[in-house]
């Protein structure tokens, strides 16, 4: 009998450590960014310090639910980012319910990439969108929140 006891509890508590590992939020302090160009703070203070020329991630990813993987390129000088959003390696064709939010610029649609043009930089975007796993058997709520902080043309890919 104290031998089934413990494993009913072992298997609750497995349970509940399980499904508690998903509540995550990635930070700018998350990522380190090697051979990049950086953007610098100019005198602003945090607890006490002084912030001045503290180099400022490229980008940062706010919040990311049900993606696998996410990558950043910038390409060149300019004010355009591009999404594209792959799964499996592939374009994602099963996509429902695709939005996105952003202060500014000008939404455009070729083939599989979605782009915005004329934005301003820090550029804040929330992409969200409903997508089929691999077997066709559940859907995905997708959230890819990111902030863009150095101006250039970004090709941003998303895999899920």
């Amino acid at each position: 009998m104290a031998n089934k006891l413990i494993l009913i509890i072992i298997f609750i508590f497995g349970s509940f450590s399980y499904a508690q590992q998903n509540d995550y939020k990635a930070t700018p302090n998350d990522f380190t960014i090697t051979g990049a160009d950086t953007t610098l703070h100019t005198g602003q203070r945090k607890k006490g310090r002084n912030l001045e020329n503290q180099p400022l991630a490229q980008y940062s990813i706010i919040t990311k639910q049900y993606v696998a993987r996410s990558s950043f390129q910038k390409i060149g000088p300019g004010h355009e980012v591009r999404i594209r959003i792959l799964k499996s390696g592939v374009n994602n064709s099963d996509i429902e319910d695709f939005a996105m939010a952003y202060k500014m610029g000008n939404e455009y649609r070729t083939g599989n990439i979605i782009g915005i043009e004329n934005i301003t930089f820090p550029f804040y975007n929330k992409v969200t969108y409903r997508s089929w796993n691999n077997f066709h058997a559940v859907q995905y709520d997708v959230i890819f929140e990111f902030t863009i902080n150095d101006p250039g043309i970004w090709d941003v890919t998303i895999n899920n």
